[in-house]
């Protein structure tokens, strides 16, 4: 797919350029995975990302990683990334999803190209609820730990959405 970019990814700033992606999935019997390859003309950067998911027990893992050879309207967070959540179904209308992820190679030089040490994660807990027919309950809590700008904490939020 060739693609139109339009500052889509964090700092990045470029937003006049042509993008090209593709990707691929398969499923095998309880678990999937899919990959996606990109390319940014304009930064002449590549950003690739593999996702597998799998039925385990009463819920569902998912696993996830990045790779970044630059920053580009794909993906300008990090060089590299790591992510896995549990979607754990508990009843018909409680489900409980812990989730963890990790950046690593935050910073950036002049060029565009990552450099340093610096790192960051975040690890939360989302909680979803089903009030009744059409109406459900979201609420989230994470910690985040970021070396690049110093900064850590407690963030989340709450939603109550109505579907008709």
């Amino acid at each position: 797919m060739v693609e139109n970019l339009d500052t889509a990814a964090g700092s990045y700033t470029d937003d006049d350029s042509v993008g090209i992606s593709g990707q691929v999935g398969a499923t095998f019997g309880v678990a999937s995975i899919e990959v996606v390859g990109s390319y940014d003309f304009g930064a002449e950067e590549s950003a690739y990302r593999a996702i597998v998911s799998a039925e385990i027990g009463p819920g569902t893992l998912q696993v996830a990683g990045i790779y970044s050879t630059g920053q580009s309207a794909y993906w300008s967070a990090s060089e590299w990334a790591v992510a896995a959540s549990y979607a754990a179904k508990i009843t018909d209308k409680l489900s409980l999803t812990p989730g963890f992820q990790y950046w690593g190679t935050r910073g950036v030089d002049a060029s565009g190209d990552y450099t340093g040490s610096d790192d960051a994660w975040k690890a939360g807990l989302t909680v979803d609820y089903k009030i009744a027919e059409g109406l459900t309950t979201k609420i989230s809590a994470q910690y985040e730990s970021d070396d690049l700008d110093g900064s850590e904490g407690f963030g989340g939020f709450f939603r109550l959405q109505r579907s008709f």
